[in-house]
Parts: C-alpha cells; sequence; structure tokens
C-alpha cells in the first residue's frame, strides 16, 4: 500500500521523554499499522560523530520493544544524526536510489521525542525538503520532557497552557492526529 512513511525519532532510553509507557506503547501501535499496511519505516536515533564514538557513549539504541515489533520488516531502515534536525540524515536516506521508490515521501507519519525540539526540527527541516510532503504527527506517540519558552515561531504557550505543537511551522503542511 506505501501510503506513508513512519519516522520514529529519538526513542532511546537516555532521553526521559522516551520512557514514558504510554509513549512506547503509541509507538509500537505506529508500526503495527505501519507493516499491516506495507509502509516504510525510518527510525532515527541521535548518536555520536563516528569519528568521537566510544564505548561509553551516552546514546543509546531505540527501546529493544520497539525494534522488536520492527523485527526483520524489510522497509524499516535506521538513519543515525548527529544533530537535533535530523531532517537532511533522512534526506540523504530517502534520495538514494533504493530508498526513492521503496519509501513514501508525500506522506509521513511522525512519533518521538521531543515533540518541540528534534520532533519539530526534523519535521520542519523535512518539509523545507519536501515542500509538497504532508506531515501527520501522532499526539498520543509523542512526548516532551523540558518544555522551550519560545521558538522560532513564538511563545510555546496559549492561555496558559504548555503546547509542544507550536514549534511546528505553521506555513507547512503538519497535521496533527
Amino acid at each position: 500500500m506505501n501510503d506513508y512513511t513512519l519516522l520514529i525519532i529519538d526513542m532511546q532510553s537516555q532521553y526521559p521523554a522516551a520512557m514514558n509507557h504510554k509513549t512506547i506503547d503509541a509507538v509500537v501501535e505506529e508500526v503495527v499499522k505501519a507493516k499491516e499496511n506495507g509502509c516504510g519505516i525510518i527510525v532515527v536515533e541521535f548518536r555520536d560523530e563516528p569519528q568521537y564514538r566510544t564505548k561509553s557513549s551516552p546514546y543509546k539504541p531505540t527501546h529493544s520493544e520497539i525494534m522488536a515489533n520492527i523485527g526483520p520488516y524489510e522497509r524499516a531502515h535506521v538513519v543515525e544524526k548527529y544533530e537535533t534536525d535530523g531532517s537532511f540524515f533522512i534526506r540523504q536516506f530517502l534520495l538514494n536510489e533504493k530508498a526513492a521508490w521503496d519509501f513514501n515521501i508525500d506522506n509521513f507519519r511522525v512519533c518521538g521525542v521531543n515533540t518541540d525540539v528534534c520532533v519539530a526540527a526534523t519535521v520542519n527541516g523535512l518539509a523545507e525538503d519536501f515542500m509538497d510532503s504532508k506531515f501527520f504527527i501522532v499526539e498520543k506517540a509523542c512526548n516532551t520532557d523540558q518544555p522551550l519558552t519560545f521558538c522560532k515561531y513564538g511563545s510555546m504557550f496559549e492561555n496558559g497552557k504548555y503546547m509542544a505543537y507550536k514549534a511546528f511551522n505553521p506555513e507547512a503542511d503538519i497535521r496533527l492526529v
């Protein structure tokens, strides 16, 4: 079917927001749906740059429960990123010859942590790269642990309530689901 690509951003145990069991369960649910629909899955992991890696690196792999549900699925790929915004690294992967026909770049379903930082930066970057694409942010499969006060688009608060989704580009086709 391939009607979207699922992006799983930074669901690694070094991030407190990624340790929330409701978030992990919701991400697993997204993985199951993506596999049932024959969609591509891209797991994005923050890492030390290769030349700086050591055995004591603080960056862990994606939760084993999530990876176990992905299993040996042939349409899944792990993309390593070395900065908050993972769009450059995802774009590099998507634009290679094999990925070009195997992953949908018109529709992205997105989950992970931290919603207002890494998820927003990555989605905003991809929205600039793939201007005609649609991004569906799965609210129950996203989480954040250190809220920002302001972002590029203004205050992160609305009527006294923190709104993590204000960090997404309001001009891009980004929808909350």
